[in-house]
């Protein structure tokens, strides 16, 4: 990407996405990487960030480096269990109840992260500090037990038929580590890990799975919330749904909206299409030399007013 010459900055103070936005770099080039490479690039100055891909559990290293400065941007992203409603096992509530109850998220943070120093264990779906943070359904969230789990299996009458789960290895490691969670408390779990491309076509069939793992990131506002659409795998679609987020699209400004939103996030946790788990961190590293650069959530990925130098 080259800065159009007749490009010019807004004049208000720079605010995350809003405001002032310096075109400081004649260029910026978009380099695929992978783990292996990237960070040497940086050391070497053939690249000078990656952005929010690095593992959490290496801050120590990339901290005591000099050639390097890790950027943490906390409640940037959270791990999902994505429940299928539509077919199979967990168009039960009952099942999907359990499978809450099986779960353990601080475990899973610190396996994913190294450790919870970064880590929220929160029920809200979007982070501290954002307008729509909810603590609605939170009772549910925190008041989960082994014991509850199995006994919601019982009631539910489950028959030892096999829960499928699907994950990628390379972006939702824990999948080993919920399989044990899931028969902790009674479930028999076909794991099955696939790389991306199959993981994206298994999902659309709702024959072929229960649970696949996914993630979320630190969404500015419910209508950008991909898996709330009717049409995500997991097909959620319930009427009170519907008219919940029909209330939450239509207020004027965010003030207006947000009761409807605290009572969406409420049926989430109560119909729970979803188990949302708690919000984590995200990491960027950037080489020495560069500066401006800021943390950021969600989707945006803020190259402007960043500049190399010494």
């Amino acid at each position: 990407m080259t800065r159009f010459d007749d490009y010019a900055a807004r004049s208000e103070k720079a605010d995350g996405a809003t405001g002032a936005k310096t075109a400081y770099a004649d260029t910026i080039k978009f380099i695929p990487f992978n783990d292996a490479n990237a960070l040497n690039q940086v050391r070497t100055g053939q690249a000078h960030i990656v952005p929010q891909f690095m593992s959490m559990d290496q801050l120590s290293v990339y901290e005591a480096d000099p050639s390097l400065e890790p950027v943490v941007s906390e409640g940037a992203g959270f791990s999902l269990l994505q429940l299928n409603n539509k077919s199979g096992l967990m168009a039960d509530l009952k099942m999907r109840q359990a499978v809450l109850n099986s779960v353990d998220p601080v475990a899973i943070a610190t396996q994913q992260l190294g450790g919870t120093e970064y880590f929220a264990d929160d029920s809200s779906l979007f982070p501290k500090g954002s307008p729509w943070y909810s603590d609605a359904g939170a009772d549910i969230y925190k008041n989960r037990s082994v014991d509850a789990g199995k006994a919601l299996l019982q009631e539910a009458g489950y028959d030892g038929t096999p829960v499928r789960v699907l994950y990628r290895p390379d972006s939702d490691g824990y999948g080993p580590l919920l399989k044990q969670q899931l028969e902790g408390i009674g479930f028999v779990v076909d794991l099955q890990a696939m790389d991306a491309a199959t993981f994206g076509s298994a999902r659309t069939d709702p024959s072929k799975w229960d649970i696949f793992l996914a993630g979320g990131t630190a969404y500015s506002d419910p209508l950008t919330v991909v898996f709330l659409n009717d049409d995500f795998p997991g097909w959620w679609t319930t009427d009170e749904k519907k008219s919940l987020m029909a209330d939450v699209t239509a207020g004027k400004n965010i003030e207006a909206r947000l009761p409807a939103w605290n009572e969406m996030q409420q049926l989430i946790w109560d119909e729970l299409p979803f188990v949302k788990l708690g919000h984590e961190p995200r990491l960027s590293v950037i080489g020495a030399s560069i500066g401006g650069f800021e943390p950021t959530q969600g989707t945006v990925r803020g190259f402007y007013n960043v500049w190399i130098g010494n």
